[in-house]
């Protein structure tokens, strides 16, 4: 009986979450190129007018003020009465970045972009960010370069749970109300080896089924040296628009969809609502990444390939040059980890590239390396018996139908 119920719940969360993807395919999504390249940067589409994008992403001579010497469009997402998409050229004079962005902290990572001659009403409500158990909707949608079409949305849903985002984030320490984190991400569409924020976070209120915006993707703190490889580790921070709609209306002097207590409405107040920067931004082992995320990934790869020819390079040797573009070659502002950092989360190796110290066959370490886990898994499987011997014994001595009943909540909520 107790597995029925279980598995009416399980079913419940299942055919709610299958019904998102095609939810996430009404809305209006767009991503953004500079001179002619697709960015990773996906533009929060207010309206057929207007936008916000990450201030990382725009090119500037000083915080605040545009550089000339890029140009931008704006590719939306088939919708409506587009059926294949389509793109804007974006004046640079209609880019503004926010007064207060601090492009050392990333605090107040946030624009305004204005395109025109969109003949098309769509709008996005946008919502506050979920809090609270609440459950957020991180989604990404490309277009493919090669075959210039867009994919299907990539999506990941999870309850609102910042355990662990002031850890790995200063400013997330001193803004948690402006800023959420997920350790989530999805694959890059243009280097498969390399994980890939996701580019929004939408509110889903599950009472009445509405679906609202609330996060933009600002940046990233990873543990490590870069994004690419199966052992990555990293955290990703999302703007909240709500923070930013006084900024918005008073740069587009127009009406902004919000949805507010489950009630459809429009923002129409100019205030100067922003983040706080941080005293101190370093975070240990880490460093920061965020802007165009494809340019950030290529040099990772080519970085991670000139490293590779190096160390198979007869008598090369560790610490040796550091390879142009690499780490401890980058902007400060833009990676911050430091060498004696990254020295002490890496492997000790000898001058011959190989483990040192360790003194085993390759066939020792293969019958170690399997030998390991499979006696680990017999372990686990041994406790699993242990424990539902144990808890049936106890259900025979005594039987609580209230415990059971929050036992079975507990589970059902751990499922969802």
């Amino acid at each position: 009986m107790n597995f029925y119920i279980l598995l009416v719940f399980f079913e419940a969360a299942l055919f709610a979450w299958a019904q998102i993807p095609d939810d996430m395919m009404q809305f209006r999504m767009a991503v953004l190129s500079k001179n002619g390249e697709l960015t990773s940067c996906m533009v929060a589409v207010i309206n057929m007018a207007a936008g916000f994008v990450a201030a990382n992403c725009i090119d500037l001579i000083t915080d605040n003020i545009v550089s000339t010497e890029s140009t931008y469009r704006v590719h939306f997402t088939p919708t409506g009465q587009y059926t294949i998409g389509f793109d804007v050229i974006l004046a640079n004079s209609n880019i503004t970045i926010h007064p207060q962005y601090d492009p050392k902290s990333l605090a107040n990572n946030i624009a305004i972009v204005q395109y025109t001659n969109i003949s098309d009403t769509y709008k996005a409500y946008i919502g506050q960010q979920p809090s609270g158990g609440s459950t957020q909707i991180y989604t990404r949608r490309a277009i493919n370069a090669t075959s210039n079409t867009w994919g299907n949305p990539s999506i990941y849903t999870q309850l609102s749970d910042d355990s662990g985002c002031s850890a790995g984030s200063p400013l997330y320490a001193a803004n948690s109300m402006d800023i959420t984190c997920t350790s989530s991400n999805t694959t890059s569409i243009e280097y498969g080896q390399c994980a890939m924020p996701y580019g929004l976070v939408y509110s889903w209120n599950t009472t009445d089924s509405t679906i609202v915006m609330s996060n933009l993707y600002s940046h990233s703190v990873v543990y490590g040296s870069s994004l690419c490889g199966g052992s990555t580790q990293a955290l990703h921070y999302y703007t909240a628009l709500w923070t930013y709609l006084g900024f918005a209306y008073g740069v587009l002097g127009s009406p902004i969809s919000i949805y507010w207590e489950g009630v459809l409405g429009t923002w129409i107040y100019k205030n100067s609502n922003a983040m706080n920067p941080p005293g101190d931004t370093s975070v240990s082992g880490a460093m920061i990444v965020g802007g165009d995320l494809y340019q950030v990934e290529e040099d990772m790869v080519d970085d991670s390939s000139a490293s590779s020819e190096v160390e198979s390079e007869p008598g090369s040797e560790s610490g040796s040059e550091p390879i142009p573009g690499s780490e401890s070659e980058s902007d400060p502002e833009l990676k911050s980890a430091t060498a004696s950092d990254e020295s002490s989360q890496q492997p000790t190796q000898s001058s011959t590239g190989r483990d040192s110290g360790s003194g085993l066959s390759k066939g020792a370490k293969v019958a170690i390396g399997v030998a390991v886990p499979m006696g680990a898994i017999i372990i686990a499987i041994g406790v699993v018996i242990l424990i539902h011997i144990w808890k049936t014994k106890q259900q025979d001595k005594a039987w609580d139908p209230s415990a059971q009943a929050l036992d079975l909540q507990e589970v059902a909520l751990e499922m969802t």
